[in-house]
């Protein structure tokens, strides 16, 4: 599950990832939910939304564009429990929380959480004190990710 596609990097390579899976295991069934809304200040907004995700990627992607607050719960309606979570929606603090109680119920224990700019706010911070495990920072052009989970080192 992914919050925040955009044009579609991370979706792109999420869903080239389930492609590569599946051809090395035929019965690896990956799916990718994604959440977003369209940008206001464009005309027919909605084409821009995974513009970059190419056409014979889509297969096991399910895009839905109303906004986490009516996605998400869509969406967990859909999946029986989720291995990865990818936030880049709305940054802020209660935007983070809100969507974090909304899928944790379904949360595998295996499950990565991944945000983009954790130092907009503390939420990731707490997160990983709250949740006492694994986790990564990485920093990329003076942006920080952050990676929280089971994270096995390599």
């Amino acid at each position: 599950v992914e919050t925040g596609v955009a044009a579609g990097y991370s979706s792109h390579a999420f869903l080239s990832a389930i492609a590569q899976n599946s051809a090395i295991d035929t019965s690896y069934k990956g799916k990718l939910f994604s959440s977003d809304f369209p940008y206001f200040r464009l005309d027919n907004p909605e084409k821009y939304i995974g513009i970059l995700v190419p056409e014979q990627l889509k297969q096991p992607w399910q895009l839905f564009i109303d906004g986490d607050a009516k996605n998400l719960p869509t969406i967990m309606d859909s999946v029986e429990s989720i291995d990865l979570f990818h936030y880049d929606s709305d940054k802020r603090y209660a935007g983070r929380k809100n969507a974090l109680e909304l899928i944790k119920g379904k949360l595998s224990q295996r499950a990565l959480v991944i945000m983009d700019d954790i130092d907009d706010n503390a939420f990731f911070m707490e997160l990983c004190q709250s949740e006492q495990k694994p986790f990564r920072i990485f920093e990329f052009g003076g942006k920080y990710i952050g990676v929280v989970g089971d994270i096995k080192s390599s």
